[in-house]
C-alpha cells in the first residue's frame, strides 16, 4: 500500500495548472467560509478564457470574488449558495444581470 503522504505528492499540481484539468462542461464544486481556496478561485478567475463552459458552485467565499464578470459568460458560471435576500447584494447583482444562479440554501 502507497503511504498517503506519497499519493498527495502525486496528486499535488501547482494552482497555475487548474485549468488543464477542469474539462469543458464540468460542475465543479468549492469551499467556501474559512475553507474558500483562494489562491485556486483567483487563478480561475484570471485564466478566465480557458474555461469553457464550467459551473462553479460555492458557499458564500470568505471574501468578493470577480466570477460575475460579464466577459466570464460562456466560460464560467457561478452558482453560489446565497442566504436571505439582501445579505450578499454582489450575488444579487450577478443573478439579475444573467451570469449567475440562485441556489436557495
Amino acid at each position: 500500500m502507497t503511504d498517503w503522504k506519497e499519493l498527495y505528492q502525486q496528486k499535488l499540481i501547482p494552482v497555475e495548472d487548474i485549468a488543464k484539468v477542469i474539462p469543458p462542461h464540468s460542475h465543479c464544486s468549492l469551499s467556501d467560509g474559512a475553507a474558500d481556496p483562494r489562491a485556486i478561485t483567483r487563478e480561475i478567475e484570471k485564466r478566465y478564457a480557458e474555461f469553457t463552459d464550467v459551473s462553479f458552485m460555492q458557499g458564500p467565499p470568505g471574501e468578493r470574488i470577480e466570477m460575475f464578470d460579464p466577459r466570464m459568460e460562456g466560460h464560467i458560471r457561478y452558482e453560489p449558495f446565497v442566504g436571505p435576500v439582501g445579505q450578499y447584494k454582489d450575488y444579487w447583482q450577478g443573478i439579475h444581470a444573467g451570469i449567475s444562479d440562485y441556489l436557495p440554501s
